[in-house]
């Protein structure tokens, strides 16, 4: 799974507004999330794993994270990256034409 950036973002005035460390706990966060099919959550835990308590105050600062129930969540994560049913759809979809093509079916 990917955890999708813009290539602006480096210049992004949120992005420069939290720093470099707050962005690359961030970026770490949206690649934790895609991996685990959380549609942007991130849970407590998870978050102290990877920032420090005044990165996290900035991101959310910044409004590139947002509190929630439990953690955190990555602000507008599912405007750039896929949701856990499209995932699901198109891994199933590969997995079958994988399956056709195995058996030889030219249409695959």
């Amino acid at each position: 799974m990917w955890f999708h950036v813009d290539d602006d973002a480096a210049d992004h005035p949120k992005i420069v507004a939290a720093g470099n460390a707050a962005f690359g706990a961030w970026v770490r966060m949206g690649a934790w999330a895609a991996k685990h099919l959380t549609e942007g959550f991130i849970p407590r835990e998870m978050a102290h794993h990877y920032a420090t308590t005044a990165q996290l105050s900035r991101l959310v600062e910044c409004r590139l994270l947002e509190v929630c129930k439990g953690g955190y969540r990555i602000h507008d994560y599912l405007d750039a990256n896929p949701t856990h049913s499209q995932i699901a759809r198109r891994r199933a979809a590969d997995a079958e034409r994988k399956r056709r093509q195995r058996e030889g079916d030219v249409t695959a």
